[in-house]
C-alpha cells in the first residue's frame, strides 16, 4: 500500500511539472511599467497580482498620501480613510495588514520609493520572501518533500435558532 501511494505522488508531481513547464501554459504578463514587467517573470501569479494592484494604488493617478517623516519611520495617512501606517523606511516595512498578512511590499512602501526618488519603487526580489519566487528552491517539489495534508476536525456549537426574515406585524 505504501509502495502504491509514493508511485502516485511521484506521478502526481510529474504531471504537475509537464503542465507547469508546457510552453504558453503560463499567463504572458507584459505590463506597461518596466519594473512591474521585470518583477513578473520572477514571482509567482498569486503574488504578482498583489503586488501590481499595491503598485497602482502607489502610483496611479489616485495615490494621495500625506507623509510626515521622523528619522528611520514615516507616517503616511490616507485624507480619504484617514487610516495611518508607519514605514519603517531602513528595513522597508510597514505596520499594515497587507504587510502583515501576505509579506510583500505593500502600497506604503512603494509610495514612500515613489515620491522620495528611490531607485526603483517596487522593491528589489531580495525583499521578497522566497514562497513568492518562482525559482526558489524552496518551490522545487522535485527536490523538497511534499507532506500528506491532514484533516482537522472541528466542533461548531449551535446557537438558538431565529427567524431569517423576522414577521412583519
Amino acid at each position: 500500500m505504501g509502495q502504491i501511494l509514493s508511485t502516485l505522488i511521484t506521478c502526481r508531481k510529474e504531471r504537475y511539472l509537464a503542465g507547469y513547464y508546457r510552453v504558453e501554459s503560463r499567463l504572458s504578463r507584459e505590463c506597461e511599467e518596466p519594473e512591474l514587467t521585470r518583477l513578473a517573470f520572477q514571482l509567482s501569479n498569486f503574488a504578482f497580482e498583489l503586488v501590481s494592484r499595491e503598485h497602482s494604488s502607489a502610483t496611479g493617478r489616485n495615490a494621495d498620501y500625506v507623509v510626515d517623516i521622523q528619522v528611520d519611520t514615516a507616517r503616511v495617512e490616507s485624507p480619504i480613510s484617514g487610516r495611518a501606517h508607519l514605514v519603517n523606511v531602513r528595513m522597508c516595512t510597514c505596520d499594515c495588514n497587507f504587510m502583515a498578512t501576505c509579506p510583500l511590499p505593500c502600497r506604503h512602501v512603494m509610495y514612500m520609493q515613489s515620491i522620495y526618488n528611490y531607485e526603483t519603487v517596487v522593491l528589489p526580489l531580495r525583499f521578497f520572501e522566497t514562497r513568492w519566487i518562482d525559482q526558489s528552491p524552496e518551490n522545487n517539489i522535485d527536490t523538497v518533500e511534499v507532506l500528506l495534508g491532514g484533516l482537522k476536525q472541528g466542533c461548531v456549537l449551535q446557537g438558538p435558532k431565529r427567524k431569517l426574515y423576522p414577521a412583519l406585524t
